[in-house]
Parts: C-alpha cells; sequence; structure tokens
C-alpha cells in the first residue's frame, strides 16, 4: 500500500517531502554524531579519572562534578564541530561528489547524441536549460544525478551508456530528471554528501587485501580516496569508533531497499516525460541486463544512480529486475506485451503485441 501511494503522489508534495526528510536527516545526524561521540569521550574520561582519583584526594573529592563538565564541554564542542562540519560538506556537496565518483565535464561537440537525448528530455520535463553533462570513464552502464537544488543538477553518464541507442539513453534521463523534479535528487545528495563517506568507510574495511590492490590501479587512486575523505570536515574523523560502527549498520540495512523504492518512483514518472511510454520499460531492461558496477562509487553512493551502482547480481537474481514488473503494472497490457523475457525470446527480441480485443457487430 506504501510503495502505491508514492507512485500516485503528486510530484510538488513529494518534492516538499523531501525537503522536510533532508532536515529531519541532517539535524539527527547532528545529534545522533554529537551524543554518540560525547558517551565515547566521556566514558574515556571517568576511566581515566577513576584512575587519578586513587592517586589525588583533589579529584576523588570532585569527581562527579569534573565528568559532569568535562561531558558538557564536550557535547558542546562535537554539536559545534559537526554541525560546521556537516554545513560545509552540504555547501561543497555537488563538486565533492563529483570528484568522488571520479566525473568530468563532457567537452562541447563531443557525446552530442546523449546531449541530444538530455535536451529533449529536459524540455519535457519543463526544464529552461538542460543539465550540464558529466562523464565517468567506466565501461559499466549506468548514470546518476546530483545537486541540491534544481537550477545546480548535473547529469552524469557512465561511458558505456554513452554507447546506448538515442531510445535508451532518453529512458535512463527521464528517470533522472523524473527524480530531479520529486526531489529524490537533493535528498540523495545530501545523504550521499553527509553518510556516503560512513559506507564508504565501511566499505573499504571490509575489502580483502587483493581489492586494496586493485584499488592502487593506476597513480594516485588510492591517495585520492583518502583525500576525498580529508574534505568531509569535521564530521570525518567523528565517525571512528564503535558508535559509527552501528550506526552505518542500521542505516546501510535500508539503503538499498530505499533506494530501490525511489528509483520505480522514477520509472513511473519518467514514463510520462517520453513520446513513446514503452521506451521506459525497453530502456529499464536494457540498463539491467547489463554491468552496472561503477567502481568510483559502490554502494555507499549508490543512491544517485539510476540502477544499483554496487556490486551487481545476475539478472536472474537481480531485485531490481522487480521494476520491470511494477513498470509492465503502469504501461497495463501494452507493457506486458512488451515482456522480452518470455519463453523463446532472446534478449533484445521484441514480443509482438497481440491485437486488442474488439466486440463483434453482433454483441
Amino acid at each position: 500500500m506504501i510503495e502505491r501511494k508514492l507512485h500516485s503522489e503528486p510530484l510538488w508534495e513529494r518534492y516538499e517531502r523531501n525537503r522536510r526528510k533532508v532536515a529531519v536527516s541532517i539535524v539527527g545526524f547532528v545529534l545522533f554524531t554529537a551524543a554518540g561521540a560525547t558517551v565515547v569521550v566521556t566514558l574515556v574520561a571517568a576511566v581515566a579519572l577513576l584512575v587519578l582519583a586513587l592517586r589525588d584526594n583533589a579529584i576523588a573529592a570532585n569527581y562527579g562534578a569534573i565528568l559532569r563538565g568535562l561531558a558538557v564541554v564536550t557535547a558542546l564542542a562535537m554539536l559545534i564541530g559537526t554541525a560546521f562540519g556537516t554545513a560545509r560538506g552540504l555547501w561543497r556537496s555537488e563538486r565533492s561528489l563529483l570528484r568522488r565518483l571520479r566525473a568530468t565535464l563532457v567537452p562541447p561537440g563531443e557525446l552530442l547524441p546523449a546531449k541530444h537525448a538530455l535536451k529533449e528530455i529536459s524540455l519535457a520535463a519543463g526544464l529552461e536549460h538542460a543539465p550540464p553533462l558529466y562523464i565517468v570513464e567506466d565501461e559499466t552502464i549506468n548514470a546518476f544525478a546530483v545537486g541540491r537544488r534544481r537550477e545546480r543538477v548535473v547529469i552524469g553518464i557512465t561511458r558505456g551508456l554513452a554507447t546506448l541507442s538515442a531510445p535508451d539513453q532518453r529512458a535512463v534521463f527521464a528517470n533522472l530528471l523524473a527524480r530531479v523534479l520529486g526531489g529524490d535528487v537533493l535528498f540523495a545528495t545530501a545523504v550521499s554528501s553527509v553518510i556516503g563517506p560512513v559506507w564508504a568507510r565501511r566499505d573499504r574495511e571490509l575489502r580483502s587485501a587483493d581489492n586494496d590492490v586493485f584499488l592502487n590501479e593506476g597513480s594516485g587512486v588510492y591517495a585520492y580516496e583518502h583525500r576525498g575523505e580529508a574534505e568531509a570536515g569535521v564530521a570525518g574523523w567523528l565517525l571512528l569508533g564503535f558508535v559509527w560502527a552501528f550506526f552505518s549498520e542500521v542505516l546501510l540495512a535500508t539503503h538499498q531497499r530505499q533506494t530501490m523504492f525511489v528509483a520505480e518512483a522514477g520509472d513511473a514518472a519518467g514514463m510520462l516525460l517520453l513520446k513513446d511510454p514503452r521506451e521506459a520499460l525497453r530502456g529499464l531492461e536494457t540498463v539491467l541486463l547489463a554491468d552496472n558496477y561503477v567502481r568510483s562509487a559502490g554502494e555507499a553512493y549508490s543512491s544517485l544512480f539510476f540502477c544499483w551502482a554496487g556490486c551487481g547480481y545476475a539478472p536472474e537474481d537481480d531485485p531490481e529486475m522487480r521494476r520491470l514488473d511494477r513498470l509492465r503494472e503502469v504501461l497495463g497490457a501494452s507493457g506486458q506485451c512488451e515482456d522480452r523475457f518470455i519463453a523463446g525470446a532472446g534478449a533484445g527480441a521484441d514480443a509482438a503485441c497481440p491485437p486488442p480485443p474488439r466486440l463483434d457487430e453482433a454483441g
């Protein structure tokens, strides 16, 4: 019931709801971080003061007052520091995320088919200008949108997506621009810039030694990862400790589900921006059947992407294939006859759509 309500929700209501979600998420992030760090520091201080109290009677007599004073000072310092670091991260969110994804602006005169497809969908979405187009030098197929405001949104594609047909590219851009209109990109940008480094650190800690070597391919790649962390500001070093280990796991548990939820809503809304709604289904199928993993994004920044940018699944096990079923439901009969997974039809084959039933004259 919740999913169907989301699909039928007006875009302006969805946009306002996403703005509220951003505010609540950021305030919760700051408060939780400050509280968690205060608890950890206070516990360490309590043990240290206890050791000193055994040697100094003055400290023993004022143990409670000293500990309370340290807790108050720590809480204020952590609250101010986290708020400042979070605000700085949000202010620089577009630039920092583009650097982290290793996306560069497409030069004039290049990738013209993709630019034309983006321009066409931008006009259909009611945007005065098409967003700037960025490229990620990755042969896999995916795309993303980043921006805290509609006027500052940028669209990025992988090198592999640039090889798709114009209709498939339009389908991808329609989904992303529908998310822009609904405010989902606003929320994803804020969460990715503030909490993304939590998941990125978690991913690195879980990598094997072989994967660490893989990251070192190319000069300066590993250094780039750490340089990007430093730009997260004061909030970055607060991620250390067991508090963030717990927090990151709780957040990540719902991250993929929420990302898929938003993607399904974008599929339905994006379909309305296309000349032929069936293009949305065909484009989605083409992209999902391909490799969507983006090395510079991974799970940590997948909420920015058209489809999950982390390690993928075989098509028959991919939970995102549910998006095809959802879109067929929206399209109705025309969506069902577009099913190219029917027995005997290979990938890319067009299933013939039977003529609609008609009543004879006698009926």
